[in-house]
């Protein structure tokens, strides 16, 4: 029997095992950083399939992207399983739906974005009213109708649009609350977002298109009402935190139909995608939509110093809005995290590599593409320097961490790009002040094995830096 408690030759814990190990029809696996969420996944599947718990085609196991897919077939593949299904969310839907129409027609993944922007470049002008909307949304007025909007003019309603429209599909509105979102709304602006969505979904509807939402939503409904079964017993979902609305109810229908089991792994602590719809709610409160769910969590970190660890829980925690989780680590590394003050940023990434043995990865990360790109145009003849933003490096992990720009500035961390006010029609408002950006914040910290440098501009340093900077964990660093 002790075999089985060992994946891709490593012994797991005892918090792991019992995660594995769990018969409940609702396990929910809370994975704090490094602590081995890959391995428990596929220490489950193991589990399963050595003790004739259950049948290999009757396993679903969905995670968040390709890349994640890819990694999860692997780690399987070292444990000699094969033939699981291993696959994202759209990818199921497409599969569900070719079972009963195999000549289904997916819409290209540029089309939101190509029908925005040609409504705002010529045919918002079909309409007085989203002629007005245009004009309101940028204080023109009539009269000065001659005035050009130039594409950088466009970008920030581009991206209103685009975010709009992802989150009213993500959260399974339907074209009928258009009608409520008109009554208490008091911007114009509403029209001109109805207006483009009703062009993206006639240009759907003349090229027989569906596109990612709709597969999700019809695979629910062809799910439901039987029209297509599918033979999965256990659904197992990686990144449960990064879940939206619509892929929940696809998953609660096959669970529906199938009396089948649920073991959901996630990290509340690394939800960073609310605008791409996700909702952290699922998970926060996975135990109120499932009273007797198991609740199993992972807090010993395998990659984390306990002193990192520490640090980093203590900041996380500062929101109460979560589940409270104890990170525990038997690495120990005297003041990991280091903040940079400098006053220069010219040759300040330089400086900082040289205190970085050459054989050793380092990850530079950004808040966003725009910290990044000051770097990116210079030439490190290193191949163990990769650059990310922290959104990319999610799940992953380096031996050395490089934060830039950890300051005040409207692009810094916390971001200060605030949401227009319109999106709270789709969005839910945070409950905590820079919620998701603290959380990202969190993401970047525990990406590190050994150590991280948090640059900071001496005079605008952010207010996170202001948190953590006495901490006794944190060593302090000048570059004049």
């Amino acid at each position: 029997m002790k075999k089985m408690f060992k994946v891709s030759n490593y012994n797991l814990d005892k918090e792991q095992i019992d995660a594995i190990k769990s018969n409940s029809k609702k396990t929910l696996v809370l994975a704090s950083a490094g602590s081995g969420k890959t391995l428990t996944l596929v220490g489950k599947i193991k589990y399963m399939l050595d003790n004739n718990l259950i049948k290999k085609e009757e396993i679903c196991c969905l995670s968040f992207t390709n890349e994640t897919v890819i990694n999860l077939q692997k780690e399987l593949e070292k444990n000699h399983i094969s033939n699981v299904l291993v696959t994202t969310i759209h990818k199921l839907s497409l599969k569900i739906i070719k079972e009963f129409n195999p000549h289904l027609s997916v819409a290209p993944e540029s089309l939101k974005k190509d029908v925005i922007s040609n409504f705002l470049n010529k045919d918002y002008q079909m309409s007085l009213i989203t002629t007005k909307a245009m004009y309101d949304y940028y204080n023109i007025y009539f009269f000065k109708s001659y005035k050009r909007l130039q594409k950088k003019d466009k970008r920030p309603l581009t991206n209103l649009a685009l975010t709009f429209l992802n989150l009213f599909s993500s959260n399974n509105f339907s074209k009928e609350t258009w009608a409520s979102f008109t009554q208490i709304s008091n911007y114009s602006i509403i029209y001109l977002l109805y207006a483009i969505y009703i062009s993206y979904e006639k240009e759907k509807l003349d090229n027989n298109w569906l596109d990612f939402d709709d597969l999700i939503t019809l695979a629910y409904n062809l799910i439901l009402k039987e029209k297509v079964r599918v033979p999965y017993k256990l659904i197992i979902i990686d990144e449960f935190q990064d879940t939206s609305l619509v892929r929940f109810q696809l998953i609660e229908a096959i669970i529906k139909v199938n009396n089948a089991s649920f073991w959901a792994v996630g990290d509340d602590y690394q939800s960073i995608y609310n605008f791409a719809g996700c909702d952290i709610n699922l998970i926060i409160n996975f135990n109120l939509m499932y009273p007797l769910t198991h609740i199993c969590k992972l807090e010993n970190t395998y990659r984390n110093s306990f002193e990192l660890a520490s640090t980093a829980n203590k900041f996380i925690r500062k929101n109460p809005y979560q589940i409270s989780k104890e990170i525990k680590s038997n690495i120990s590394s005297y003041k990991p995290i280091k903040i940079v003050y400098y006053y220069k940023e010219f040759n300040i990434l330089n400086k900082v590599l040289k205190l970085i043995p050459d054989n050793e990865k380092t990850y530079i990360l950004g808040r966003n593409q725009f910290s990044l790109k000051n770097y990116t145009n210079k030439t490190y003849n290193d191949g163990n320097i990769r650059y990310l933003t922290i959104h990319k490096s999610k799940g992953l992990e380096s031996d050395h961490v490089i934060l830039l720009n950890v300051s005040n500035y409207y692009y810094g961390l916390p971001n200060k790009i605030k949401d227009e006010d319109i999106l709270s029609l789709v969005k839910k408002r945070d409950n905590y002040p820079y919620e998701e950006e603290r959380r990202i914040f969190y993401v970047a910290l525990t990406r590190t094995k050994k150590d991280i440098y948090l640059l900071v501009p001496y005079f605008h340093e952010s207010i996170f830096i202001k948190e953590l900077k006495k901490d006794e964990n944190v060593q302090i660093m000048y570059y004049f």
